[in-house]
């Protein structure tokens, strides 16, 4: 999970939490929650936020599914 990424991509297109967890029907709460890492993002949830944050299939994979190295 690349959190910076997904920020950085609700920056480009002026989303802020509070927005986006509007716009895929999730509380605001369980939104922060997933950004600190307290919780994961559902499956459904992934779907809705590469909608309305128009991902590309490379972007989605780098934000949700790509290992993170230390």
């Amino acid at each position: 999970m690349n959190i910076s990424e997904l920020k950085a991509e609700m920056a480009r297109k002026d989303i802020t939490i509070p927005q986006l967890a509007d716009s895929i029907s999730v509380s605001k709460k369980t939104l922060y929650s997933r950004f600190k890492g307290e919780t994961s993002f559902t499956q459904p949830e992934i779907v809705a936020i590469a909608k309305a944050l128009n991902l590309t299939n490379t972007k989605i994979f780098a934000i949700f599914f790509a290992e993170e190295v230390a």
